[in-house]
């Protein structure tokens, strides 16, 4: 859209979007409760046969991170981990193109998408 109407995005004041991955990655880090350091985020989809599967891919790739079903991740002593080949491997945020629908009975129209801070 761009190419084709290139001054109908400058008379709208259109901004550009490019940094939007970095700029996400950035926030979920600092809302993660490890060390600055080493934190490990991951993109939560239900998987290759959702709609949006390919979005949720593209903004894992762009930002780095990795992309994990619900099976990927299991739960030790109060602390989500990523299933590997090299083994478990500490998560210490999720975030999702994930509806709350699949996660939680209990869903509400004003979170269907979230961030999930794991301590």
């Amino acid at each position: 859209m761009k190419r084709a109407f290139p001054t109908m995005f400058e008379s709208v004041g259109v901004r550009p979007v490019d940094s939007y991955p970095a700029d996400l990655l950035k926030t979920l880090r600092h809302v993660s409760p490890a060390s600055s350091g080493d934190v490990n985020v991951v993109l939560l989809t239900p998987g290759t046969h959702n709609s949006a599967y390919f979005e949720h891919s593209y903004l894992a790739r762009q930002m780095g991170i990795n992309i994990v079903e619900g099976r990927d991740l299991v739960v030790r002593d109060a602390r989500v981990f990523m299933r590997t080949t090299k083994g478990l491997h500490p998560v210490h945020v999720i975030t999702g193109g994930l509806m709350m629908i699949f996660l939680t009975p209990r869903f509400s129209a004003k979170t269907r998408f979230s961030v999930f801070r794991v301590s």
